[in-house]
């Protein structure tokens, strides 16, 4: 037996020298090539993009869902584009696994005949260990259609019978508070006009909102609001040659054919809001209104100052940071919406020696705009120095504890998130972003989908394999700072 076992230990010696013979070994590194591994490439991705399109309607949800884990998506990988008045804004997300990215569209102003495109580009991203196989940009094109909407809105304070009318045909009688819906839709690009056609006894009730052009949206921001005590809106003209046609609440027409005070005819409900324009300019003149929108207290108002000249000059300025739209304000009723940085111009102009004032009347989704060199006196010339800065709203969150252990094969590991942040800033899909290997890792991250400030909420894992560790892992949300989560098993 012994001998047996000496005779494979010869074998044996006599195969290795062999071996190192041929590899120029006993001795000398003559000829050795060393064994270098070689670096497997990055597995390649795929993706499908699918939207939530009904029909001719643009969809308000893109979706691209990869087969590996993206750790970002560019600023570029979502674009939209045509010739909306105003085009909805999007935002895009990131799944808790990292390969579903969700682009979110919202608001916006898009007219009958107008057009509407969306380009996605599944390239602008980055994976943790993938490259992207062949894949095309995805484009869609839209022509908004005509359509019918319902105009409608709320009543409060209502304490009898209120009969509505609009465009001054369709009735709608109402007995209580709440919401309210005229049952004939208007067509897309037409004209609405909501007026009182019925006072209810002992009360007067007051129109807000309640005219406009119908767009591819229902209306339903139209607001009564009736009170037994209801005020008288005026002030002063001055500088006028001619007459003048002014207008309370889209509504309540008065000419005016010299300076002096004046009072418009229908009173406004105590707690309803009044806002003075010029409906028909005198000849040869432009008159601007100052202090023109309020809500009506428990007075008369008196100091609403239409100021009329021969010579008038535009309001404008320049917006920088935006994304998205902003919708600003001059004197209280001009209206202009910007999509983009750069400069602008009210479409009204202001009467020389008229104040004019320039506020923000919406904010972009997920931004704050504020203005500066906004308010002033309207001299000889055009105003071109109105600053409009818009910066993201940002949420600051914060982590407890600042490492997590996920149990293997029973029970969840728990992160609490705080948002820590302004009055302005709920942060949006909070989420960690987790490595590409840890297939066994499961998220939950449903509780931080909208986080207000000075709130929490829990992150979840569960895992059914242990992974080497501690690893650092981040913690993201859409509009948020990225915190460093130490993870163990």
């Amino acid at each position: 037996m012994t001998s047996g076992l000496n005779g494979l230990k010869r074998s044996l010696v006599i195969v290795i020298a062999a071996s190192l013979a041929a590899c120029g070994g006993g001795g000398s590194d003559a000829g050795f090539i060393p064994f270098i591994p070689s670096t497997p490439a990055p597995p390649e991705a795929s993706v499908t993009i699918t939207d939530n399109a009904q029909g001719d309607a643009p969809p308000t949800r893109v979706i691209a869902t990869y087969s590996a884990s993206v750790s970002a998506v560019g600023a570029d990988f979502f674009a939209v584009g045509g010739n909306c008045t105003r085009p909805p804004t999007s935002s895009t997300a990131l799944d808790s696994s990292g390969t579903v990215a969700t682009v979110r569209l919202s608001g916006g102003d898009c007219e009958a005949g107008q057009t509407l495109s969306f380009t996605l580009d599944p390239a602008k991203v980055t994976f943790d260990n993938a490259t992207l196989g062949d894949a095309e940009v995805w484009t869609r094109s839209y022509t908004i259609v005509p359509a019918s909407q319902q105009i409608g809105g709320s009543i409060s304070g209502l304490a009898g019978t209120l009969v509505l009318q609009n465009n001054g045909g369709e009735t709608l009688t109402i007995g209580t508070d709440g919401a309210f819906a005229f049952p004939t839709p208007v067509q897309s690009g037409d004209a609405y006009a909501v007026t009182v056609k019925n006072q209810p006894v002992g009360q007067t009730c007051s129109v807000n909102h309640g005219a406009g052009v119908v767009d591819t949206n229902p209306i339903d921001n139209v607001t009564v609001v009736c009170s037994a005590n209801a005020y008288a809106v005026g002030g002063t003209v001055t500088g006028l040659v001619g007459a003048v046609a002014l207008q309370d609440n889209g509504g309540d027409a008065l000419t005016i054919n010299a300076d002096g005070s004046f009072a418009f005819p229908t009173p406004v409900a105590y707690g309803a809001g009044y806002a003075v324009t010029v409906q028909t300019q005198p000849a040869g003149q432009t008159c601007t209104v100052a202090n023109a929108a309020g809500t009506m207290g428990g007075a008369d108002v008196t100091n609403v100052l239409v100021t009329c000249s021969t010579n008038a000059f535009t309001v404008g300025g320049t917006v920088t940071g935006l994304a998205g739209a902003v919708v600003l304000q001059n004197n209280g009723g001009d209206d202009l919406t910007s999509s983009a940085d750069g400069s602008f111009t009210f479409s009204t102009p202001v009467a020389a020696g008229s104040p004019y004032s320039v506020t923000v009347l919406a904010q972009p989704v997920g931004a704050t705009c504020t203005v500066t060199d906004g308010a002033g006196t309207m001299g000889a010339s055009n105003v071109t120095n109105v600053g409009v800065t818009c910066v993201p709203d940002f949420a600051t969150l914060s982590l407890s504890p600042a490492a997590l252990v996920i149990p293997v094969n029973s029970g969840v590991g728990v992160i609490i998130v705080t948002n820590t942040a302004g009055s302005l800033s709920t942060a949006l899909h909070v989420h960690a972003i987790l490595p590409g290997g840890w297939a066994e890792v499961t998220q939950d991250a449903s509780q931080c989908v909208s986080l207000p400030p000075g709130a929490s909420c829990n992150l979840s894992f569960s895992s059914t394999a242990p992974y080497a560790g501690p690893t650092t892992v981040s913690i993201q949300g859409d509009n948020t700072n990225t915190l460093s989560l130490t993870v163990t098993f």
